[in-house]
């Protein structure tokens, strides 16, 4: 899969081959990052964006979204390599797409929507990829995760 943004310059190429390695590229006029990982590499900020780019639907999709932070919230649920976020979504995604759609709906009828965007809600959507990855984590770890959201959350308001 190949996503240009002329804007910027910038196209990214996404691969993935039959072990599960993806091949990240960003080609910003002559110079070349490349990011390779395998279901075992640590996840970093750019190899998590490729791999929820991957399984997630791009309508959902934010610019730009707090991968750095996300990687935060997996770490501290001791989910660090790629394969741990795959097999999370592989359990909970059909879930967390229901759960989009009930927000989409609910949100609607609403004159000012809460927690995203008209424009988004006409898309379709609520949900950005780190919010639907979140709320995978909320399905998985239930109340330990609602503790650490109420927590994390409180720090990220005080640092801002």
């Amino acid at each position: 899969m190949a996503l240009a943004y002329p804007r910027f310059g910038l196209k990214r190429v996404f691969l993935e081959d039959n072990a599960g390695t993806v091949v990240f590229a960003m080609l910003p006029k002559l110079r070349m990052l490349l990011v390779v990982a395998d279901k075992e590499s640590p996840l970093d900020a750019d190899v998590l964006e490729s791999v929820l780019d991957g399984i997630l639907p791009s309508k959902n999709k934010e610019r730009p979204e707090p991968y750095a932070q996300l990687i935060d919230d997996l770490f501290a649920f001791d989910l660090r390599t790629v394969a741990d976020v795959r097999a999370l979504l592989s359990r909970h995604k059909a879930a967390v797409l229901f759960k989009d759609a009930e927000c989409v709906a609910r949100e609607s009828k609403k004159s000012k929507p809460l927690g995203t965007s008209k424009e988004r809600l006409e898309r379709g959507v609520y949900y950005s990829h780190v919010g639907l990855l979140r709320t995978a984590l909320g399905l998985e770890f239930a109340d330990k995760w609602r503790d650490y959201n109420r927590e994390t959350s409180q720090k990220r308001k005080k640092t801002q």
